[in-house]
């Protein structure tokens, strides 16, 4: 078998690789505190961050179960949580909404349809805009479905040129979306899902090279070539994203598919994702990284809560928040990740049910 071919037979078994779980780690760690975080430079080179959480994604994504099975399977993981988790967020914001924010809190009703529609883009997901993410990662999954599908009835030298060709052709139809900017509203997120696909299907690429089941030998001469791409990737993902903003004049939002230039919007967001795969090799061996990365879902389900506490209510933390304070940042983000953690095991060990879970049993491969 050619060594950079991977045989994707074997990718999904039930040994995690600890690289991934490193990365998914630091991507997650990134998104909450681009949430804590209020407008500075640094708020816009991390935000480049969402698009690797997609392709981590992508990178573990497996079709080989039939399509029905598949969307009940996903459907349980993602959209159960989503229903779930925005119903607990509706009751919050009607109950103590009017305390934390100045906006007007939009009627209870509206806040159902927003939940349905599945799309901040409706205008009535102000109860949890985090949300957003959930329904178009289910989305992302259902068009890649028979992509997948087809690729893996292929043999393995085929697999990976079929793998490079359908993420082209994803990205020129991302493309051509984010040109046209279509002023349509389309449920779960469709449209924001098509937009960003090409970074999901670009995991499922490396799925099929050997860097997927790379194994770092940590000798001096290594870490000296990962060192050397991270001093290159670090600088280049900051030049990069601020000049995005020089062209773009506002803040990236995903969820409203507000992505600015597209070249430089890929080029660091493909930064963003090498600094990534280079970080997770050099802390591949870290216990805590890899169990925040197993833990990434409950963890973006649940930092609104923590992190308002910190940004409206708690004075002390909520005035050097403002002023972007860094310590006091980090801090925050570690005790948000930390608070989150905790009410995951409470959940998982008591309450499984929470996260569409019948049985403690299946939490485990959920």
């Amino acid at each position: 078998m050619n060594n950079n071919v991977i045989n994707s037979d074997k990718l999904h078994s039930n040994h995690r690789l600890p690289w991934i779980d490193v990365a998914k780690s630091f991507s997650s760690i990134l998104v909450v505190m681009t949430h804590i975080l209020d407008y500075c430079h640094l708020q816009i080179v991390i935000s480049f961050c969402l698009p690797a959480f997609f392709m981590f994604s992508g990178l573990c994504f497996s079709s080989k179960i039939s399509f029905f099975d598949f969307l009940k399977k996903k459907f349980r993981q993602i959209m159960i949580p989503y229903y779930i988790w925005g119903l607990i967020a509706i009751f919050v914001y009607q109950v103590l909404g009017r305390f934390v924010t100045q906006n007007d809190i939009i009627p209870f009703y509206q806040c159902i349809i927003g939940l349905l529609s599945g799309t901040a883009k409706s205008g009535y997901m102000q109860f949890n805009l985090h949300l957003w993410f959930l329904p178009v990662l289910f989305v992302m999954q259902l068009i890649f479905y028979p992509i997948c599908k087809t690729i893996q009835k292929k043999d393995n030298k085929k697999r990976l040129l079929l793998s490079v060709t359908a993420t082209v052709l994803l990205t020129v139809l991302s493309v051509t979306l984010i040109t046209l900017n279509p002023n349509i509203v389309l449920p779960l997120g469709i449209i924001t899902a098509l937009k960003l696909i090409p970074f999901f299907s670009l995991g499922y690429v490396i799925q099929h090279t050997a860097l997927y089941t790379y194994k770092y030998d940590n000798t001096p001469k290594s870490k000296v070539i990962l060192i050397l791409i991270l001093l290159v990737s670090l600088p280049l993902l900051v030049f990069l994203s601020l000049k995005h903003y020089s062209f773009l004049g506002i803040r990236i939002n995903y969820s409203r598919d507000i992505l600015g230039n597209i070249p430089l919007f890929f080029a660091s967001s493909l930064c963003c994702i090498l600094l990534f795969i280079v970080l997770s090799f050099l802390f591949q061996k870290s216990k805590i990284l890899i169990y925040i990365g197993q833990k990434s879902l409950p963890l973006l389900l649940m930092q609104k809560y923590p992190i308002i506490l910190f940004k409206n209510i708690i004075p002390f933390t909520s005035l050097y928040i403002k002023q972007n304070n860094i310590l006091v940042v980090v801090l925050v983000t570690i005790i948000v990740i930390s608070l989150c953690l905790l009410v995951d095991w409470i959940i998982v060990k008591y309450f499984p049910w929470l996260y569409g879970i019948k049985n403690k049993r299946r939490t485990k491969n959920a």
